[in-house]
């Protein structure tokens, strides 16, 4: 079994500056829409909370950047909430090209 440390190396990172803040969010953005289910569930929490609070942080055109280059492959539905909850501009690259189960 393979141990998966992204989201404890990415939560270490600082914050502390409006760069930083976007840096950060990008990575656990991608790090939580790809997931394989490989991700520890406390962890995961964690990372969601963080990824929320900085998200008003990061400026509309780098969450474009970051949702034009995860379209396509969202395999998690609580992401596409995320950007569905963001403005059309940002939030369309991933809501267009959607690929989740039926379930979801």
């Amino acid at each position: 079994m393979r141990f998966d440390d992204r989201l404890t190396t990415i939560l270490k990172l600082p914050a502390d500056s409006q760069s930083a803040k976007a840096a950060v969010w990008s990575q656990l953005t991608s790090v939580l829409a790809q997931k394989s289910g490989t991700l520890p569930a406390g962890q995961e929490t964690r990372a969601r909370a963080v990824e929320n609070t900085l998200r008003a942080d990061v400026p509309p055109n780098r969450r474009k950047f970051v949702a034009e280059s995860l379209a396509g492959r969202i395999g998690d539905v609580e992401t596409l909430l995320i950007f569905a909850q963001d403005s059309v501009l940002v939030a369309a690259p991933i809501l267009i090209n959607a690929n989740l189960s039926e379930a979801d």
